[in-house]
């Protein structure tokens, strides 16, 4: 019987401890629940989503005003789903995420490129192999840094750097850093004229936009650069190109801010030509009412304006033009902001 009743107590103590869930099986579990949670942090550091952009203030001698990357289009191949992108390198890329945290770029006929492993160990390199590099090694530099650009103050940013050899002819990649949920904040690089850098102003991701509170100003031209065109037959303008502009003052702070103006005029803008001599001026000739109004700024508000680059039917010269602008607002508090655009050789 005692034999009988040990066997029995051992068959009861195997079900027993098979039917309660053990370290092993709760570790698992646990594991297992995490990892979907690690990859979306991972997949976090470059939200891909078509209509994700990123806009970028930028510094350096002969730097455009400002550079965008954008999520442009998406496209399967063979069952995976790759995003489109521009700006980010000179040339668009076909990016996904892969299962390990990896942003990697889709190349027909070849292997998938890596270009980022966010996850990585701190200290840890991989070669890199992109368009704008030359081959490369990209090494997780630091994580979970907090860093501020004029989009905010981020924390959880991580740094990614890129060796002497990314440089090809004296120009290639310095740094990278990348906040959670935002993405590319912040990228330095080496050009021939010097160093340039890229910091985040606003991103507009996954339906959401990403910027600091406070109040802001951005003065706009409708293109980069203006050609005369007299080839026949010349359209209504008479060839010369007409420059629009746009200047914005935003109020994103919450709070109300009033500003007074002891004219009807609100703002003035100036254009130079490449010798810095003022070739025309918005408000010359113009009469403005003399009443002293206060204007509360809430959001955005925007003023408008254009001019025809030329005078009595003649084009301007070619060359790099300065677009000034301001706010005549009454006080100590001033607004004001500069651009350049070219004009460039007419066609005939």
């Amino acid at each position: 019987m005692l034999k009988s009743t040990g066997w029995i107590s051992l068959w009861l103590l195997a079900a027993f401890v098979c039917s309660v869930p053990g370290p092993a099986q709760r570790i698992a579990r646990s594991r297992a629940a995490a990892e979907p949670v690690r990859q979306a942090q991972l997949a976090s550091y470059f939200p891909l989503a078509v209509g994700n952009t990123w806009t970028y203030g930028v510094e350096g001698i002969g730097a455009p005003q400002s550079e965008t990357i954008r999520v442009v289009d998406s496209r399967d191949i063979r069952g995976v789903t790759y995003y489109q992108v521009e700006g980010l390198v000179p040339t668009a890329g076909l990016l996904r995420m892969d299962a390990r945290g990896r942003l990697v770029e889709y190349r027909e006929g070849r292997p998938e490129q890596l270009w980022y492993d966010f996850a990585a160990p701190t200290g840890s390199s991989w070669r890199i192999d992109r368009p704008d590099l030359c081959f490369a090694s990209a090494t997780i530099q630091e994580r979970g840094i907090e860093h501020k650009v004029p989009a905010g103050v981020f924390r959880g940013v991580m740094e990614v750097d890129f060796g002497p050899e990314a440089n090809c002819a004296d120009a290639g990649l310095d740094r990278d850093l990348f906040a959670p949920a935002v993405g590319l904040i912040e990228r330095s690089a080496i050009t021939i004229a010097g160093p340039r850098t890229m910091r985040l102003r606003e991103a507009r991701i996954n339906g959401r936009t990403v910027r600091a509170a406070g109040m802001s100003l951005s003065l706009g031209s409708d293109r980069p650069s203006y050609t005369p065109n007299f080839f026949p037959p010349v359209d209504e303008d008479g060839g010369i190109p007409t420059l629009r502009g746009r200047l914005a003052l935003e109020n994103s702070s919450g709070f109300p801010f009033r500003m007074t103006f002891n004219s009807g005029q609100q703002f003035d803008a100036a254009i130079r030509n490449p010798e810095g001599k003022e070739v025309w001026r918005w408000s010359d000739g113009k009469a403005f009412t003399e009443a002293i109004e206060t204007v509360t700024i809430e959001g955005v508000r925007v003023w408008a304006f254009e001019k025809a680059l030329g005078d009595d039917g003649e084009a301007w010269a070619p060359g790099i033009y300065s677009l000034e602008a301001e706010i005549t607002n009454a006080g100590a508090r001033r607004f004001g902001a500069i651009i350049s655009f070219e004009v460039t050789e007419p066609v005939f």
